[in-house]
């Protein structure tokens, strides 16, 4: 299976674009905003502190 490799805009919260970015077809999801809305989310509340560390 070939990879592609397509860019795509690179922008902030403001929306600003500072430039292209090449992204694998195949990680492409991980940069949706909603993905990306869980990722912030997820960063907010490990700062916060509401988390529970594991040992495997």
């Amino acid at each position: 299976m070939e990879t592609r490799w397509p860019l795509i805009a690179a922008k902030t919260r403001d929306e600003t674009v500072h430039g292209l970015r090449k992204i694998r077809t195949d990680q492409a999801w991980f940069w949706t905003e909603r993905w990306q809305a869980g990722e912030r989310e997820a960063g907010e509340d490990i700062a916060a502190g509401p988390t529970t560390r594991h040992e495997d």
